[in-house]
């Protein structure tokens, strides 16, 4: 219920007025108190709520507290019939409009009373499942999620809202493995009957999008977020995933305005900034990138990954020790994969192989199914003194899980140039140098495969291509100090065209 009075206030409310967090991005961050969703998202107000069944009544009681002082500014309760659910419903949303002083256009505010377009009992197990998906981390909950939407559909086997969230629950499914299993064919079944049904249900593009996005077919997934968006125009959801597509696509202008008319839809929360940071880090455009991370934080200080993220392009600058600092308050906030990768790539750039082994394998104890992390530790361990015997088995499990992933999406070319790296590492010459050419043709202007053909020819003693490419990755803005701090080109120092590149700002 709360995921639906969510969408309900947002579709209904003047975004420079009113900007919610969805209960979905508060439980998958683990946000159990007011203080919290403050700290990490940077809310002033939660609405708060719970509910009580008692025979045939149900009552819920809310109220809406100030996030940084816990004062209750106001409180309602409300009582129905069990078998009025879509009545409760429409309740909850008229006391939230009251307790939040908040003025809506009746015709608006009609447009938005709950479709009643299935029975109730049906609805019931789809909130049911949808309260599951809040806890999408957890996978007896995405399992759980799906029984509820299963017993939503053997009601009302029409009931295209529940074949969509059976869609999202797969997707999600298949991000949290880490895309190592086959939900995605699952979810894309699932969108697909949800359209059947109802071929303007906004959710339904939107997954169908995702599926898109993940196999790799961008111009599909574009298709499908530009038509999810003309349906749902308050969606942001939708709007970062069209312009992740459009960035897959190699159209960075598009993608730039897609982004920042996300962040213009939600211009106080910080999730828009970190994606726009995430795709200005992927253009090496790092002063930019530096901005919106930090306008990230400032919004929500205790926020893990804005940190993690800001830390990464630090990194990328040649600022290490600032890089440090960031990554271990991204750590003390909340241990993750990503913070501990990029702290290790910090200390790598460092020369501090051991330390950065040390961080890779921290992550890896949070989540071993990440096939780069397991390649950075055999970088790791590859240049550390005397653990060099140990790096072939790290390289060859980032092998497996990276291929496991080609299969779903062969489209991904800057997989295919860390995986080429690997193969290159393990002797795997041919397969390696087709890898990596396979990856120039998808993405000819991306940095960091071009720096991963460098790695690549410097291998194989190949000098003339390992300069070339290096120049085409500084060309499209690959950092200067990234590659004077790569030890496995210290031995090129004496060449001109390498000391030019390194003098450049």
């Amino acid at each position: 219920m709360t995921e639906t009075l969510t969408a309900q206030l947002a579709q209904a409310s003047d975004p420079t007025q009113l900007q919610l967090v969805s209960t979905h991005e508060i439980e998958a961050k683990g946000i159990k108190t007011a203080e919290e969703a403050r700290r990490n998202f940077g809310a002033d107000l939660a609405l708060e709520g719970s509910l009580q069944q008692v025979g045939s009544e149900v009552r819920i009681n809310c109220s809406l507290v100030d996030a940084k002082t816990n004062r209750q500014l106001g409180a309602r309760t409300l009582t129905a019939s069990v078998g009025d659910i879509f009545g409760l419903q429409d309740q909850v949303v008229t006391e939230a409009f009251r307790i939040l002083s908040l003025d809506v256009d009746p015709a608006k505010r009609a447009s938005l009373q709950t479709r009643r377009d299935t029975k109730p009992n049906a609805y019931e197990h789809y909130l049911r499942g949808l309260g599951y998906l809040q806890e999408y981390h957890k996978p007896e909950n995405v399992q759980s999620a799906l029984a509820e939407f299963g017993l939503a559909l053997q009601i009302d086997p029409n009931y295209a809202p529940a074949y969509a969230a059976t869609g999202q629950a797969y997707w999600l499914g298949f991000q949290e493995s880490n895309r190592t299993n086959n939900w995605i064919d699952k979810a894309a079944e699932s969108c697909h009957k949800a359209l059947a049904i109802n071929a303007d249900i906004s959710e339904g593009h939107t997954c169908l999008g995702n599926v898109y996005n993940g196999r790799g077919e961008y111009s599909k997934a574009v298709d499908e977020f530009k038509r999810a968006v003309v349906l749902d125009g308050s969606s942001d959801t939708a709007l970062l995933g069209l312009a992740d597509a459009y960035e897959k696509l190699g159209d960075a202008h598009s993608a730039e305005a897609t982004y920042q008319q996300a962040t213009a839809l939600r211009p106080q929360y910080w999730a828009g900034y970190d994606r726009l940071g995430t795709f200005y880090f992927h253009q090496a455009r790092f002063a930019d990138a530096v901005r919106a991370f930090q306008r990230a934080t400032m919004l929500a200080p205790e926020n893990f990954e804005a940190y993690s993220n800001l830390g990464a392009v630090f990194s990328a600058q040649g600022d290490y020790p600032q890089a440090i600092k960031t990554l271990q308050k991204s750590i003390e906030i909340r241990p993750t994969l990503e913070a501990y990768s990029n702290l290790g790539s910090a200390y790598f750039f460092l020369r501090k192989f051991a330390d950065a082994a040390q961080m890779y394998q921290q992550g890896l104890r949070l989540d071993d199914r990440d096939s780069l992390i397991w390649g950075n530790l055999g970088d790791a361990l590859y240049w550390a003194p005397s653990r060099r015997p140990e790096a072939a088995a790290a390289y060859h499990k980032a092998i497996s899980l990276g291929q496991a992933k080609l299969l779903i999406n062969p489209r991904d070319a800057n997989l295919l140039a860390f995986l080429a790296t690997y193969k290159a590492m393990t002797g795997e010459k041919a397969a390696a140098t087709a890898d990596v050419q396979h990856a120039i043709d998808l993405a000819p202007s991306d940095a960091d495969v071009h720096f991963r053909a460098a790695l690549v020819y410097n291998h194989f003693d190949q000098v003339d291509r390992t300069v070339a490419s290096l120049e085409k990755a500084v060309a499209v803005g690959f950092p200067a100090a990234a590659i004077r701090d790569t030890p496995d080109f210290d031995h090129l120092r004496d060449n001109p065209r390498i000391q030019a590149l390194l003098t450049k700002p």
